[in-house]
């Protein structure tokens, strides 16, 4: 309890709910370089906290996510963590202003870093692969829901069992720009649901011919008039042919 606290270098293994507990009395701290594993519920937990740094953690085999900040644990960095093979999600996020940058999130049950009513916060450079280990096809690599004014930057999703990245449930004005996917089963970017407006998908690159990828153009549906999502410039490279080519949904703005 308290703020401006340090944790650094536990071994938080076995226990009865989560590895490392951060609550309302526990804001502008440091947790570092600490392995959670084999925890029944998160590997760390970060609610109602804000202004926490979670950098270098190793976050595996927990029994919900890797890594969870929720109920408005705002203005917190999420960086250089790796969060594999957890029962949920690699990072989960319910909160807002948060910077979740340069983690490793594989191998998790469900999606690699999922934001649900999640605003304004930076997700960039992180790397996401083989998540929806279950082969249900019903998670991502990164995923948005009912999450509005993000930034999705320059991440990497790979060989996800659904979507490298997905824009779902009424989420708005989101900026997905500048990220590589490669062989994801569904395909690499999906726009989905009728309530998603004012998103923009840009510049994104798509690496084709990895064994079981399943249509990996950038996909909008819902919403095919022009003035309500933008897709400009996405990109995709085929490994078994010459050239490139740009796949883009009917009915969008491609500049």
């Amino acid at each position: 309890a308290g703020n401006n606290n340090t944790l650094t270098g536990n071994t938080c293994q076995g226990n009865y709910g989560s590895g490392i507990y951060l609550s309302s009395d526990s804001s502008a701290t440091v947790v570092a370089g600490n392995t959670c594993q084999g925890n029944t519920d998160d590997g760390i937990f970060v609610i109602s906290s804000i202004n926490n740094t979670v950098t270098g953690n190793t976050c595996q085999g927990n029994g919900d996510s890797g890594i969870s900040i929720i109920g408005a644990s705002d203005n917190c960095i999420v960086a250089g963590n790796t969060c594999q093979g957890n029962t949920e999600d690699g990072i989960y996020l319910a909160s807002d202003n948060n910077t979740v940058t340069g983690n490793s999130c594989s191998g998790n049950t469900e999606h690699g870093i999922f934001l649900t009513t999640s605003h304004n916060n930076t997700v960039v450079g992180n790397s996401c692969n083989g998540n929806d280990s279950g082969n249900t096809g019903a998670y991502d690599g990164i995923s948005l829901s009912g999450s509005d004014g993000n930034l999705v930057l320059g991440n990497m999703c790979r060989a996800n069992d659904r979507w490298g990245i997905m824009v779902d449930a009424d989420s708005d004005f989101n900026k997905v720009s500048n990220n590589y996917t490669e062989g994801n089963t569904a395909g690499s970017i999906r726009v989905n649901n009728a309530n998603c407006n004012r998103n923009q998908i840009e510049f994104n690159t798509v690496e084709e011919g990895a064994p079981g990828n399943v249509g990996t153009e950038t996909r909008s549906y819902g919403n095919y008039d022009p003035s309500v999502n933008l897709f400009v410039g996405d990109v995709g490279y085929s490994r078994f042919g010459g050239g490139s080519l740009a796949r883009v949904p009917s009915h969008s703005v491609v500049n």
